[in-house]
Order: C-alpha cells, then structure tokens, then sequence
C-alpha cells in the first residue's frame, strides 16, 4: 500500500495542492472583496458629501430631544446640574460626524449657552 502511495505521489499530492490552492484563493477572494467593498463605500459616501448641498444635508438632518422617557434632568441642589439627552436622526446618504454642540436654553429668566465639544460621535446614514 505505501509503495502504491509512494509510486502515485505526484497525483496525490498534485490533488490535494489543487484543492488547497483553490480553497485558499477563496478565502482570499473574499477577504479582498470585503476589503474592496468598504473602500468603494466609504469613497462613494465621501464624494457624495463633497457635492451634497450644505441645506440639503441639514433638511435631512433632525437632532432633537429624547422623545421617551425623561429627555432633560435638572438639579438645583448645592451645585446645580443639568442633563440633557438628544436624538439624532441622518436621512443623507452619507454618515454625519458631530464635532460640536451648541446649546442654548432659559430658565427662570436666565439665558444660559453651553458649549459642548464631541469626540468622534458619529450618526450613520440608514
């Protein structure tokens, strides 16, 4: 039995090298095409935003409060303290990235403005 391998080695192992190049090239395949398919994307999005309108990207944009629950909390004990949860929803084509918030409010005749810087809070397109 082994002399009959060892005569037919070029055959056995000619089959199994196919098989196994072949099954590695599919793997591979698909690794690139994944690869390949989140670059065009993630090009298509950014061309996209190059050339969308500046108001038509804020009519398709709607940041608003919570709508659930409670969408604000404020306390006047000691140091007073305020919460505030948003919502944000992106009917663009492309993902919104959020680099600052400006909010503006009044309570009890006072105008208070805040500021808020935002590190990488991304809104992704539907």
């Amino acid at each position: 039995m082994i002399e009959m391998l060892m005569d037919h080695k070029e055959w056995i192992f000619s089959g199994i090298g196919v098989v196994l190049l072949a099954w590695l090239a599919k793997l591979n395949v698909k690794a690139i095409l994944k690869v390949l398919i989140k670059v065009i994307v993630k090009t298509y999005s950014n061309v996209i935003s190059l050339f969308y309108l500046e108001s038509h990207t804020a009519n398709n944009m709607n940041i608003d409060l919570r709508p659930r629950h409670k969408p604000y909390e404020l306390w006047l004990d000691g140091l007073p303290k305020f919460k505030l949860w948003l919502r944000g929803a992106n009917f663009n084509p492309f993902d919104i990235t959020i680099k600052q918030i400006t909010i503006e409010f009044n309570y009890g005749g006072v105008d208070v403005k805040c500021d808020n810087f935002i590190h990488r809070c991304i809104v992704p397109s539907p």
